[in-house]
């Protein structure tokens, strides 16, 4: 039976009871008159001043009463039924709620994976829509088919993607609300590389390797005076590894070690300071002692520390709990630097942020930090080995050398640079689900702290790069 026009808002539920040959249609009806085109009779009336304000009345309470709800019971169905989810934060009703205090790490790690959109969607058997390369839009003559994570690094690296292909890629990073941000959950570090010397050529290094990316590694960087020394190492000029270096080269030390003072430091000491490496996790470092001076063991909870947020972006962004009183990572002062009042925290996904004296966080550490190894250390005595790390390493040179490979200007490029970090991102967490996160001790479950107070963003504060 051909469908029958139904009086508007008043039938929802005979609606969703019409069969898939009446739907259409009805719905059509419907588009018809909401667009006042040949309006039915006793169905809507636009003129109607009386109509528009019930109308209305009952939009607002629909879309703040039963819609919220709604679209949580609809993304579960989504879930149960193998279709994806929109991009970004987690649906509302799938998230942690705001009371929910210490988790455990592979607890807190299950549910990401499992209501996370990018992760989620990228499992193996999630039916997602992608660019079709030949229209240049979202499912057009390509059907919706499960995209896995080594999958999707193909679709957004391949050499022959487009810009839309790109652009549908690092659309899940964006945060809804400041569509120009990555969310804290996805921040990655800046991907720093070298030059071959005296030339601005990259320099690829076939992986794997501890420095197929990342800053200068060489022991004579710096010359006398704390000077960068760029044409005969492998340092690229006014890169950011070059900009840290620069930093680092006014420290001076004719009373103690710090800014300002007139007696630079030896040439042999500036040399024994080293740019972090792309990709720091915190299993690379060596923490500092506990307050009984006692090894610390691996974190087995983790929470959130902006606790005084009601921010999406802020809820979903949980670090390791080392119990510390203030979120930071433990890490041992006599190996690493950070400027004054600077903090490491360690998210739950093991990637190593900085907290700015005003709390504002922070994907790259301030110009100035460094390690310290001296040139006869094996620097496994400073950074210690790390499989995730390799692997990130190795996907991440695997894309540049893809993309061309990339020379060292479209290597500063924020294309170039937000799609490498995605890369890293995802090899990471596809590690962690192969490997699991690693968790130590049997401690005791702690009553969550207000440890981080929340410091209201605007959007220059904000840091991505």
């Amino acid at each position: 039976m051909a469908a029958q026009p139904l009086t508007l808002f008043d039938n929802i539920e005979a609606i969703l009871r019409l069969t898939p040959v009446d739907f259409p249609p009805t719905l059509g009806f419907y588009s018809n008159v909401a667009r006042d085109n040949n309006p039915a009779p006793n169905s809507l009336n636009l003129s109607s001043t009386e109509q528009c304000y019930k109308i209305q009345k009952f939009i607002d309470l629909f879309n703040n009463e039963y819609l919220p709800k709604i679209k949580a019971k609809a993304t579960i169905r989504k879930m149960e039924i193998g279709e994806e989810v929109g991009k970004g934060f987690i649906a509302p009703g799938l998230a942690y709620k705001a009371d929910v205090a210490n988790i455990k790490i592979g607890a807190y790690f299950k549910h990401f994976c499992d209501h996370d959109p990018l992760v989620y969607n990228h499992n193996g058997t999630t039916r997602i829509n992608v660019i079709d390369r030949g229209t240049g839009s979202v499912g057009v003559g390509v059907a919706p088919l499960p995209q896995d994570i080594p999958a999707f690094i193909a679709y957004l690296t391949d050499p022959a993607a487009s810009q839309p292909e790109l652009i549908d890629a690092l659309s899940y990073l964006w945060n809804p609300v400041d569509p120009d941000q990555v969310c804290y959950k996805y921040r990655m570090p800046s991907v720093l590389f070298t030059v071959n010397p005296g030339t601005n050529v990259l320099q690829i290094v076939n992986a794997p390797a501890p420095n197929a990316t990342g800053p200068s590694r060489e022991v004579n960087r710096f010359s006398a005076g704390g000077i960068v020394t760029q044409n005969t190492t492998n340092v690229f000029p006014g890169g950011k590894d070059d900009a840290n270096l620069e930093v680092i080269g006014q420290l001076r030390g004719s009373n103690s070690v710090g800014f300002g003072n007139s007696t630079p430091l030896s040439t042999e000491k500036y040399n024994s300071y080293f740019t972090f490496p792309n990709f720091l996790l915190g299993e690379m470092l060596y923490m500092s002692p506990d307050p009984n001076g006692r090894p610390r063991p691996p974190a087995t909870y983790v929470f959130r520390p902006f606790v005084d947020s009601s921010s999406q972006n802020d809820m979903e962004f949980w670090v390791k709990n080392y119990e510390t009183g203030d979120a930071s990572f433990p890490y041992d002062k006599k190996r690493y630097v950070l400027l004054e009042g600077w903090k490491m925290i360690e998210r739950a996904d093991g990637i190593i942020m900085y907290l700015s004296p005003k709390n504002v966080l922070h994907s790259d550490p301030p110009e100035g930090s460094y390690y310290i190894k001296k040139s006869d250390e094996d620097i496994l005595r400073v950074i210690k080995s790390s499989s995730a790390y390799m692997a990130m390493v190795n996907a991440v040179n695997a894309a540049i050398t893809a993309g061309g490979p990339y020379d060292a200007v479209q290597m500063g490029t924020s294309n170039v640079q937000d799609k490498l970090k995605l890369v890293a991102y995802m090899t990471n967490i596809a590690h962690l689900k192969t490997h699991g996160i690693t968790t130590g001790g049997n401690k005791k479950k702690t009553k969550r702290k207000n440890i981080i107070k929340h410091v209201a963003k605007s959007k220059k504060k904000h840091n991505h790069k």
